[in-house]
């Protein structure tokens, strides 16, 4: 619904954009074109080919989890920028939960992985989701990472976004390698005759700031000298004769003074000095200017952490200057009790931790827990709090950018506000967005899996209207679900908001008050819904390159040392020839199909509907056993048929027969179900004449079994006539293994080498304390633990807790 909504709402945005303010233009932005952000919380951060990553994604909109998408991309990308592996997933309630199987065969190196949803691809695609991860291949050596100082670099920017002649302006600066990796730099700004007008240095990773006073018609540069000894020189900005500098000065903790300046030639002219975050406009104050300057105070103690976007407009809403600032009002975490119920690092132990909020809180949290000795961190740590209050909101490379958060000291705000005057806004443009010009909308979110097409009678080929199919839905791991979905005029249909893995079989029948069609064939659409987004080596200039210096630790290394088979434990046996008696047809596809109590092959009947003809004029599994299954009974009753099965064995105590029950890919089914089935989408059909021991509690010991074809057995999707069909879902999500000792002790004398010691992506309370349990078991060496718990309240609080045991 909010989607549709906000289709009406870009149609119309047209008609009213002309002659608005700052806030009008805010809040048509915020309405029609929200910002998504996300971040992915991983097990850990090193992997090694063969492992599986495990992750959870957050989506957000302004503070709060996102409801605008519906499906999300993610890709495991390589340095030659190709796609290694890609998964599509659903977004549920702002979060989308899914792995990556990594295959043994993947070399060593520095891997992208990108995630984006089909409404983020309509802006600045800077923005979408990428985080550089390392992928360890034991058996390969890594060539040494060579640096050239010929490529460092220093790069300068004017507060306020112009060098002003005839004021004092004050530049940041960054210097980094050709890897983007930040280098500490001293240096002095010279006129175009050599002559010094001031020095200046780096202040934390490379960023520093310098004043000065440009003078018309003088061009400058920077001497920079690098710790290595190399000396490089950089031209500076060209001054400009109009315009106006900003400056920003912290006054206290919740107060900034803004100065503006502009040359004695700029003409005055009436001034508005706005404020915004996340579309929220959170101030708009008119200038007063007095001779050359004008000064501006703001309280920011009521403001929301994160970044403020300063603008300084012309009453015609012409941008003078703009500057960023980072608001920290600490008002951004949800606190939480963490308690250590039973702590052990014996090998294969048992770990009970809880934590608890305070009852009104609700939310979606996701935690790991990983051995903490045989774990390697990278150099630029990002979190949920980094994140989302940060980098997704800045266009570069930001080094380390937890450690802005690590503290709320004069120190670390500093250099925090170095990073907004060297890293770029461009969620949108205020000189674009006051001419009325807006992002074009070219990706349309579905929600979820979405399909439609057209339905024919088999007799006159002609569409059926006037009526609903009734639409069963059947998926791999054998969940079962019904639509009834109408049916409109020449035969269209539609089916929405399906979540399924893999890919699912539907099979339908038509209803009609006038007749019923028996023979019905489908014509689906043809699907153009494909979100994909061309890789560009541009999207990852200043992303791949920052983990260049990373070193496989020592300690990983010996970890999978087992693998070389260098323990001694492990031996090559001698091949075996095994000569068996081979299968017949129908025992092999009972193998490939049937599983647990529904295996057994004694005093079962095993009709094979895959190797012979499936259906033989039949119109549906009740129709086609009759003859052929000796000793039942099918008995139909009403319209439309219900049908019951009976036979001499299965009778109560009181002499009356009892109906056989039925059974759809091992799940417990109504005759309407089969009945509903088409015959060439069975594969097996299973008539156990005794000894079937599900049914509990009933008495019974027969069942029929009846089998859906599997992907391999049946017609993939695609255009044409089909009387069922099969459609593809999302991507399969594996469900993390974490052994139970206690429960299975006999498991203790398996070697256990995890890392990853437990990955709960979805953290439920506990219904009667309210307490969020966490138990995991230790593996045979770990003697530190590292939990890591990170997730967003209801109200848009985040939760970050990193203990170390």
């Amino acid at each position: 619904m909010k989607r549709e909504l906000l289709t009406i709402t870009l149609l119309l945005l047209c008609f009213f954009l002309a002659g608005q303010k700052p806030r009008q233009v805010l809040q048509q932005l915020k309405d029609s074109f929200p910002q998504e952000r996300l971040y992915i919380h991983y097990d850990k951060e090193v992997y090694l080919a063969g492992e599986t990553i495990w992750f959870k994604v957050y989506l957000l909109n302004g503070f709060m989890l996102s409801d605008l998408s519906a499906n999300l991309m993610i890709e495991l990308i390589n340095e030659n920028n190709k796609i290694v592996l890609e998964k599509k997933l659903p977004v549920l309630a702002g979060t989308v939960v899914g792995n990556f199987d990594l295959p043994d065969s993947l070399l060593s190196g520095h891997y992208i992985i990108r995630a984006y949803t089909p409404w983020m691809l309509n802006f600045d695609k800077s923005f979408l989701y990428h985080k550089s991860i390392y992928i360890y291949k034991p058996v390969q050596t890594e060539s040494p990472q060579q640096k050239s100082n010929s490529s460092y670099l220093v790069n300068f920017f004017p507060e306020g976004g112009d060098l002003v002649n005839g004021v004092i302006n004050v530049m940041a600066f960054n210097s980094t390698d050709q890897y983007g990796m930040p280098l500490s730099i001293t240096g002095r700004i010279l006129d175009e005759g050599g002559n010094e007008q001031t020095v200046f240095n780096s202040i934390h990773n490379g960023l520093g700031k310098v004043g000065f006073l440009p003078k018309t018609g003088s061009i400058y540069q920077a001497e920079i000298s690098f710790e290595d000894g190399m000396v490089k020189k950089f031209p500076l900005p060209m001054a400009k004769e109009n315009g106006w500098a900003i400056q920003v000065r912290e006054e206290s903790d919740t107060r900034r003074k803004i100065i503006l300046a502009k040359p004695p030639s700029e003409k005055n002219t009436n001034l508005v000095l706005i404020g915004q975050m996340q579309q929220e406009l959170l101030f708009e104050q008119s200038v007063v200017v007095q001779g050359n300057n004008a000064v501006v105070s703001i309280d920011t103690h009521l403001f929301p952490t994160g970044i403020l976007q300063l603008t300084l407009l012309t009453n015609a809403g012409v941008p003078m200057a703009e500057r960023l600032l980072f608001i920290n009002n600490n008002d951004y975490l949800q606190p939480l009790k963490l308690v250590m119920d039973t702590l052990s690092v014996k090998p294969k132990a048992k770990n009970v931790f809880s934590f608890s909020l305070p009852d009104s809180v609700l939310g979606s949290y996701s935690i790991s827990i990983v051995d903490g000795g045989k774990i390697i961190h990278g150099d630029d740590h990002e979190d949920i709090v980094s994140r989302l209050l940060l980098t997704s909101d800045l266009n570069g490379y930001i080094h380390n950018p937890s450690y802005y958060f690590s503290a709320n000291d004069k120190a670390i705000r500093s250099a925090l506000d170095l990073v907004m005057m060297t890293n770029g806004w461009r969620r949108f443009s205020w000189a674009g967005v006051m001419n009325n010009q807006f992002p074009s909308i070219h990706f349309q979110d579905r929600n979820h899996i979405q399909f439609s097409g057209t339905i024919f009678s088999e007799k006159t080929k002609k569409p059926v209207f006037g009526g609903e199919a009734n639409f069963v839905l059947r998926t791999k791991d054998s969940l079962t679900d019904f639509f009834q979905v109408a049916i409109g005029e020449n035969g269209k249909f539609m089916l929405d908001n399906l979540v399924y893995a893999d890919s699912a079989q539907f099979s339908f029948q038509f209803n009609s008050k006038k007749n019923r069609e028996k023979e019905l064939s489908i014509q689906l659409d043809k699907d153009t819904f494909n979100i994909f987004y061309p890789i560009s080596s541009k999207d990852f200039e200043g992303i791949k390159i920052n983990r260049s210096y990373l070193k496989i630790a020592d300690s990983l290394k010996y970890l999978y040392s087992f693998l070389k088979d260098t323990s001694g434990n492990y031996r090559l046996l001698q091949s075996v020839t095994v000569i068996a008696k081979k299968k017949k047809p129908a025992e092999e596809l009972n193998k490939r199909y049937a599983t647990g109590m529904f295996s057994s092959t004694n005093m079962v009947n095993i009709l094979d509907l895959v190797n012979n003809d499936p259906g033989a004029g039949a119109q549906n599994v009740f129709q086609y056993i009759q003859g052929r299954i000796g000793g039942i009974r099918v008995v139909p009753s009403g319209s439309p048929p219900t049908y019951n099965i009976y036979t001499s064995k299965a009778r109560s105590l009181m002499g009356g027969p009892i109906p056989v029950p039925f059974y759809l890919d091992e799940s417990p089914a109504t005759s309407l179900q089969l009945a509903t089935i088409p015959m060439n989408q069975i594969a097996m059909i299973k008539f156990f004449q005794t000894g079937f021991m599900a049914n509990a509690g009933s008495g019974v010991t027969q069942a029929l079994a009846v089998y859906t074809k599997k992907a391999t057995d049946t017609k993939v999707f695609g255009p044409g006539y089909l009387n069922a069909f099969m459609y593809p879902g999302y991507s399969v999500v594996k469900e993390f293994y974490s052994p139970d000792y206690e429960e299975n002790p006999s498991s203790k004398e398996m070697p256990d080498r995890r890392t990853t010691l437990l990955w709960q992506p979805d953290l439920k309370p506990d219904p009667e304390t309210g307490k969020y349990i966490i138990r995991f078991f230790n593996n045979d060496s770990a003697k530190q633990l590292k939990l890591v718990l990170e997730g967003v309240t209801s109200e848009g609080k985040l939760v970050r807790e990193v203990k170390l045991f």
